[in-house]
This record gives structure tokens, C-alpha cells and sequence, in this order.
């Protein structure tokens, strides 16, 4: 990772590698401002890494989920596996092609679904759509690198690029759900 002073600052509201959005912050006295950029430049970071080198990317032949979906505003499709045993998510992958936050976004999803049951999984989305509404997670509940993802909730366009990842596993909870009668 780069030092600090070695970042470099983005006026435009588009990150030139991948379309990240970058917001100008105001330039001032003091280490707010630097503070404030530097969390930002970090959580584009934290995007920019799971896009280029993905986690849990691939399908899963035995999956008991199986969904997908589309942003049509970005042309983002995304296909969501997951397999369940114990009545927790023992491995999840995403599969699909689409900008840099929704591929990153399904990538982090994915590895935070792994062990989860399918509560902490509505928990989880619950937690995410209050993320881009402004609102705080509970302290409780830990979106590691989903956390990222709050800067998004500034750029309203591509809140639904974030969010397909998590439409999509909801749709696909919802029918496993109905096929199994939990």
C-alpha cells in the first residue's frame, strides 16, 4: 500500500482505474481533510484490490442457491452460488462480469457469507442497505471489507451497482427458502 503522501488526489468524481468514485475533499486547515481523504483513498483501495484480484470468483456445481441478476444502468450481470451444510453457507462464489464496484462488492459479499446462517445473512443485507442509506451497522456486526462500500452511498448511480450483489442473493434465498420450506 502506498504511503500517505505518495497517494495521489482525484478531482473528478470517477477514479481513472475502474471507475471508483473519488470525491473532492476540501482542502483546509488541520488533519480532518487529510484524515478524511486518507480513509477514502483506502476504501477505493479496498475496491480496486477485490476487483483486480477477486475473492471466491468461479461457480459451484453443487450449489444449493443458485441466482443472478442484472444492472442494466451499467450493464453489470452477476451470478451468485452458494452451498449450505449445517444450515450455514459453507461456500459462496459470484461469477459475472460488470465495473469495479460491483465486482468488488460481490466479492467481498461472497467471503463474508461463508459461514453464516441464513439469519445473520438477512442481518448482514439488512446492515448493507442501511450502509447506503447513511445509516451505521450495529456495533455487533462486523462487514469487514463491505465497509468500504459506504463512500459508494455518495454517488447514487452506482449505489445500485454495490447493491446488485446483495438483490441477488436475496432473490436467491428467497426461492431456496420456498423449495425447502424454512
Amino acid at each position: 500500500m502506498m504511503k500517505p503522501q505518495e497517494r495521489r488526489s482525484h478531482s473528478s468524481d470517477q477514479h481513472p482505474r475502474g471507475g471508483i468514485p473519488s470525491e473532492p475533499v476540501p482542502q483546509g486547515r488541520g488533519g480532518a481533510s487529510r484524515g478524511i481523504e486518507e480513509l477514502n483513498e483506502l476504501y477505493r483501495e479496498v475496491i480496486l484490490d477485490h476487483f483486480k484480484s477477486p475473492a471466491r470468483r468461479g461457480e459451484l456445481p453443487q450449489a444449493q442457491v443458485r441466482a443472478s441478476g442484472n444492472n442494466p444502468l451499467c450493464g453489470d450481470e452477476l451470478g451468485i452460488d452458494l452451498e449450505f451444510d449445517g444450515g450455514r453457507v459453507v461456500r459462496a462464489r459470484f461469477h459475472g462480469k460488470g465495473c469495479a464496484i460491483s465486482q468488488a462488492a460481490a466479492s467481498m459479499l461472497a467471503a463474508q457469507l461463508e459461514g453464516k446462517t441464513l439469519e445473520e445473512i438477512v442481518r448482514l443485507i439488512g446492515a448493507l442497505k442501511a450502509l447506503m442509506r447513511g445509516e451505521d451497522p450495529p456495533e455487533e456486526l462486523d462487514l469487514g471489507d463491505l465497509e468500504a462500500l459506504a463512500g459508494v452511498r455518495k454517488f447514487p448511480v452506482r449505489v445500485k451497482c454495490a447493491a446488485l450483489s446483495w438483490n441477488v442473493v436475496e432473490q436467491g434465498l428467497s426461492e431456496y427458502q420456498s423449495r425447502v420450506g424454512t
